[in-house]
């Protein structure tokens, strides 16, 4: 679950589990092809190259194949049925041109939010686990709207970060004048200590926008760090690219998680702003959101939502051709075929779900 662990460990048990099946010599089974795909973190891209024709019976064309998905981690009783559609949406801004001197009496800072749980950004989107980036955007938000001198210089999420996984820190670089250096780190730790100390629901006056973080226990562990930059003055960003970024963000944040409840939370559409990478070489920040939803039409709309919000701030956006969601029939040969092994297997009656990510 991305979790301190390598991303896709769940696809290394499911490659395990079928080497192992295929080498038992003592369980019985009918023939079977073990089919391995490459690249489906991100985006299924080994998938998308399957010839349909290679998933039928060698003298049996017209006889349909039962695939089984070894990409899970559930409990037995558990059947995947059906994932979510996923597109990602990139937005590039150019800063060498909106790049500026540093004002005279201002010194540079780097703010690093770290300590978040992070996750994955469908199967654990809808527990309000805190995005980084969006967390630390909302408080300079509000400390800029007190201290209106704030500069921006650079964002960063980690060096490791990935598009579906919850970002759990990231990096501001800003410059401040140095008469109110402290005091703006004495506002910003204020405002992340009352976020500690919030009761389970969303604080507006905070700027934690719906779904950004629910819950007092995904923020046991946060913390707000600046350090000061080397004397070399950076050069910052003129103050309508900041505001057009620092918005594009938040706004991106205001599309709210959509669920009907149930297990796992029965999310239907969701996005994750999971990237925020400063490329030094073109001096371009780049921000990278995944959406994701069971219905291929509100996919469509939520991804033209997300490039418009970037759109709308100057922002260069490009849409992935992503891949549809898919959902198996509950009367369909294989569901029946599954859910009776699940019984003879456990004794426990199968349940079935969609998960809110990609298989």
């Amino acid at each position: 679950k991305a979790n301190g662990t390598t991303l896709g460990a769940d696809n290394g048990m499911g490659v395990a589990m079928a080497m192992a099946l295929a080498e038992d010599k003592t369980i019985e089974h009918g023939p079977q092809t073990l089919l391995f795909t490459v690249r489906e973190e991100i985006g299924l891209k080994g998938a998308e190259e399957i010839d349909p024709n290679i998933l039928v019976h060698e003298n049996k064309r017209d006889k349909p194949v039962i695939v089984v998905n070894c990409d899970s981690e559930f409990g037995a009783d558990l059947l995947c049925v059906g994932c979510a559609g996923a597109q990602d949406v990139s937005a590039r801004f150019e800063l060498a041109d909106a790049r500026e001197d540093m004002p005279e009496g201002y010194i540079g800072v780097r703010v690093d939010l770290t300590g978040l749980p992070g996750g994955h950004s469908g199967i654990e989107i809808h527990e309000g686990r805190g995005n980084a980036i969006q967390l630390l955007n909302a408080l300079l938000t509000e400390t800029k709207l007190m201290f209106s001198g704030i500069k921006l210089i650079n964002i960063n999420s980690s060096p490791d970060a990935k598009r579906n996984v919850i970002p759990s820190s990231v990096s501001f670089e800003i410059a401040v004048p140095i008469e109110n250096l402290e005091i703006i780190k004495a506002t910003m730790k204020g405002f992340l200590d009352a976020l500690k100390a919030m009761p389970s629901h969303v604080n507006d006056k905070l700027c934690i926008y719906e779904n950004m973080v629910t819950s007092p226990e995904f923020l046991k562990d946060i913390a707000l760090h600046t350090t000061s930059m080397p004397v070399d003055k950076p050069r910052v960003v003129n103050d309508r690219t900041r505001d057009c970024i620092m918005a594009a963000i938040g706004n991106i944040c205001n599309l709210s998680t959509e669920a009907q409840g149930g297990f796992m939370g029965g999310v239907i559409t969701s996005s994750n702003l999971g990237i925020a990478r400063h490329l030094r070489d073109t001096d371009t920040l780049e921000l990278g959101v995944l959406a994701r939803s069971a219905k291929n039409d509100e996919l469509k709309r939520r991804t033209k939502a997300i490039a418009q919000i970037f759109h709308d701030n100057g922002a260069q956006t490009e849409i992935s051709a992503g891949y549809e969601g898919w959902l198996e029939p509950e009367d369909s040969a294989a569901t029946k075929l599954a859910t009776e092994a699940v019984r003879s297997a456990t004794g426990k009656e199968a349940q079935t779900f969609p998960v809110h990510a990609g298989l």
